[in-house]
């Protein structure tokens, strides 16, 4: 079957390869992102200017939790 892949004419190789890619890299690239925000958290500015708070999030101003509205407030507050 090997032989059948290397045998075959370029304009099937090279849609192959990518897919084989995209299958291999998305879910590798998905993997280390979640890592990565797990270990070092969004502060609460980071998740505003990407959007993350919700309108849900009345109370705190669109911010995820408590400590999150009042670091706010205070980096607001700070000339």
């Amino acid at each position: 079957m090997v032989e059948s892949v290397i045998n075959a004419p370029v304009w099937i190789q090279t849609p192959l390869v990518l897919f084989v890619m995209l299958a291999v890299c998305i879910p590798i690239a998905v993997g280390l992102r979640l890592l990565v925000f797990r270990i070092v958290p969004l502060t609460a500015e980071e998740r505003r200017l990407l959007g993350y708070a919700d309108a849900v999030d009345g109370a705190t101003g669109g911010l995820a939790t408590e400590e999150d509205a009042e670091e706010e407030k205070e980096r607001v507050r700070k000339p």
